[in-house]
């Protein structure tokens, strides 16, 4: 009986693991990944950039924060942030104070800044200043709610950081 009871409890404890972990072993199979991945949504969401190198000189120029957003098109939590969380009106709104990259983790182009950025698995959004400063890193998937708080923590925060120079 106790043999049972360790086996459920090793089960229960393995599959709460597996639930945390993310997207970096959830899969699903191609043909139901939503149309969005195609580019072929008619909402409005993030404009993201895909090409980094680009998106970094763009954020130098405008003195704006990168939102590096690290997904996986299988990934049913990116999907998820992309159908939900990157349609809110208020995320939109917010997006526009950072320069945003989208950053295909199944792609080996990829690999480099997972490594820079230390990211491990999908969902992940990392804030990086304009001058190229790691800031915060978010995992998992976030609500809209929750997303906006982080971002609006950031562009205070660099804020409060220019402040402190100018006051230098």
């Amino acid at each position: 009986m106790k043999k049972i009871e360790s086996m459920i409890f090793v089960a229960m404890f393995l599959l709460s693991l597996y639930s945390l972990s993310g997207c970096s072993q959830t899969k699903i199979p191609a043909k139901e990944i939503d149309s969005f991945w195609t580019k072929e949504t008619n909402r409005i969401s993030i404009d993201f950039n895909d090409n980094y190198q680009e998106s970094q000189k763009q954020a130098t120029k405008e003195n704006k924060p990168l939102f590096l957003f690290f997904m996986e098109p299988n990934c049913i939590f990116s999907q998820k942030m992309s159908k939900e969380t990157f349609l809110n009106n208020k995320i939109i709104a917010l997006s526009k104070s950072f320069v945003c990259v989208q950053i295909d983790m199944s792609l080996a182009s990829s690999d480099p800044l997972c490594q820079q950025y230390h990211v491990k698995g999908s969902p992940t959004i990392q804030f990086v200043s304009a001058q190229g400063r790691p800031l915060q890193q978010i995992t998992q998937c976030q609500t809209p709610e929750k997303l906006e708080q982080q971002m609006e923590m950031v562009l205070h925060s660099i804020a409060w950081r220019e402040s402190q120079t100018l006051l230098r």
